[in-house]
Formats: structure tokens, sequence, C-alpha cells
């Protein structure tokens, strides 16, 4: 069962959470419960197999093997024909490969599962329309669009601010239009502007429309990131880089606090994670928040730079943190209100502890 940050008392079952995309009240999705898992019972699993151990728990109107066939056709051959991540050790440092998937991109883990998953949330609830919108600052667009030609009656509209991503990333998106599938460039734009305009089009679009999205803010673009941090972790411990039950720190380059979100997630499912440092570009809007409580847009420009992915000053995710950290789904929804209202709120001193214990934050210029 899901219910939304900003209101805690309200539930629905997984499938409605994903084709929802967003709560009604513009909050977004969590589980009733977030599971644990016993890292020792995980060891000698394949990654399919270690998914389906991860995300089961929270498809709680799929059958067992509802979930395990959309896990094998998200990871087979046909998506990873290689292997699926790696890992690779320089200088006492390891690096998790999370590229082998179609577009080379790390969005490609969860995105190649979504339509498998949504496919069987549309049976279940006798639907037959549903529209993809997503946002994306760059990786996310290829994905979502390469991804979702598994399910061709679902029609996929991706908006990307005009000049801010790569050309690699514009070619390789617009090569994925089809006639149920197009990206758009929003003119004199950025990120934020795409990821709030397709907020309010999910919020403001009627029953009819069934509007759902495959950006981070729907919960089952998120969980199955949680994978790959359990699978990293066992494979540091299988190539004896650590022994099990030692924490790793692990350090994600992060824009939406989508990526590392999902890691905080794994930390309190069981996987030993000490802290999760969180990577910034210039637009350095996390780490400004961790050190201050303050997140404060007020005379901020968005600042376009090398890693245009991260180009990002809005961080959705952040939301579902800030509830989870204060426990209170009206604060965090008056936090929210805030931040819309008056382009700043502040957390108080009890959360920012809360959210210090597992996190750090700095900027790379």
């Amino acid at each position: 069962m899901f219910y939304s940050t900003r209101n805690d008392k309200k539930f629905i079952s997984a499938s409605e959470a994903m084709l929802l995309g967003i709560a009604s009240d513009g909050g977004l999705y969590l589980p009733k419960e977030i599971h644990s898992l016993d890292i020792n019972e995980c060891l000698d699993l394949s990654y399919t197999e270690l998914a389906y151990k991860v995300l089961r728990p929270y498809l709680d109107d799929f059958t067992d093997e509802e979930v395990k066939n959309a896990i094998e056709k998200a990871y087979g051959n046909k998506n990873f024909p290689g292997k699926i991540i790696g890992l690779k050790h320089i200088e006492g440092k390891s690096f998790l490969e999370l590229f082998h998937g179609p577009t080379l991109t790390f969005k490609d883990m969860a995105l190649s599962l979504l339509p498998h998953l949504m496919e069987v949330a549309l049976k279940k609830h006798g639907q037959k329309k549903l529209h993809i919108l997503t946002a994306t600052s760059g990786d996310t667009g290829s994905a979502v669009l390469s991804a979702f030609r598994a399910l061709p009656s679902v029609e996929v509209s991706v908006l990307y601010p005009n000049g801010g991503i790569s050309y690699v990333q514009e070619r390789q998106m617009l090569s994925f239009s089809s006639s149920t599938a197009r990206a758009y460039a929003l003119k004199d734009g950025n990120f934020d502007d795409c990821q709030t305009l397709i907020k309010k089009t999910m919020l403001e679009g009627t029953k009819e429309d069934a509007f759902s999205s495959a950006n981070s803010i729907n919960p089952f673009r998120l969980l199955p990131q949680i994978v790959y941090y359990f699978a990293a972790y066992i494979g540091l411990v299988k190539e004896e880089k650590i022994k099990l039950g030692e924490k790793i720190d692990a350090i994600v380059p992060t824009g939406n606090f989508g990526d590392v979100f999902a890691g905080y997630l794994a930390k309190m499912m069981g996987c030993p994670i000490d802290k999760l440092v969180i990577a910034s570009n210039p637009n350095r809007i996390l780490p400004d928040f961790l050190e201050t409580g303050k997140y404060d847009l007020r005379e901020r420009d968005l600042l376009k730079t090398s890693s245009p992915s991260m180009d990002i000053l809005i961080s959705s995710n952040l939301e579902r943190l800030l509830y989870l950290s204060c426990k209170s789904s009206s604060t965090t929804k008056k936090w929210m209100e805030e931040l819309k209202a008056n382009k700043i709120f502040e957390a108080d001193k009890k959360t920012m502890k809360a959210i210090k214990e597992n996190f750090e934050a700095y900027c790379v210029l």
C-alpha cells in the first residue's frame, strides 16, 4: 500500500500508485512500510532474483508470477545482452557501472522494468488508455522512449529544455520518436520548468486523460533503483573488497535526488550503507540545504553546466526524505507550499539532524 507525503492517512494499492504517478494533493507516493531484507539471504542470488526479493513486498496487488515475468523481461538478454551491472576498482575506490542497458544510461536500470509492470497494472484496472508525461534534463528522455516501445498502445510525451541537454542526448532521444512517442523542446525554459509543467498537467488532468509519469516522482521508477545498491554491496563482498557487514559510503551525483534517495531506501531496508554523499555540480542547491537547513530558490538562477542531467534546482524527491525525516505529512505539505509560494522553506533542527545522520553533500565546481 502507498500513501502521499502530504496525506499519510489515505492508502492506495501499488498498481494505483503506479498508474497515477503523483498524488492528487501534489505529494509523492511512499510505501506504507519500508521492508527489511537480510543481506545474508541475498549473497548467491542473480540480479533478477535479487530484484524480485527487493521489489516483491511493494507490489501488494501483483501476483508472484506477474512480478517474476516483468523482471525477467526487463533484465533479460534483449535489454542487457552482456551484463546488467559491473564494478571497477581504482586506487581503493569502487565504481558501479550502470551503463549496460539499451541507452547506455543508469535510467535503463529502472525504466526497463516500469513498462512491464504498467502493462500488468493497466490490465488489473481494465484501463486501455495511458499517456506517460516525462520531463528530462538529458538521460531520462531516451530511456523512457526506448523502454516504452514495449507498450506501443501507450502514448509518451517527453519535455526537455531547448539547448539544455547535450547534442548526443538530444539526437539519441529524437531517434526513438514514433507515432505514439515524441520529445518536445521547451523554448526559453530549464528542467525545473519542464518538471513543473508536467506535474501541473498531471494534477489538472481528468481521470479520462489517464496521465502518468516515468520520472522518479512515480514510485515505481524509483523503487527498482534500490536493487543495484544491494547488488553493488554483494559484489564488493564477493570480490573481497569488503567484509560482509562492513559499512560503505555511497557517493552519488544527483540533481533530482532520485538515485541517492533510492540508496537511502536501500539503507533503510538493511543494506550496510553508512553515509550517502550527494555530489552536486555548481547549482549546489542540496549542499546549501544541508548546510543551512534552508531550501532557498530566491535570487538563484539555474546554471548550465557540462553535466546537464544535474542542472536542477527543484529536487523533487527531497520531499520524500523530508517526510521520512519529520514523520509528518502536514509539516511536509506546509514546507512544499511555502516553497511554491515564497521560493523558500526552512526545515526544523530535528529534521535536519535526522537528515545529516545519513547524508553529506559536496559541490564540484
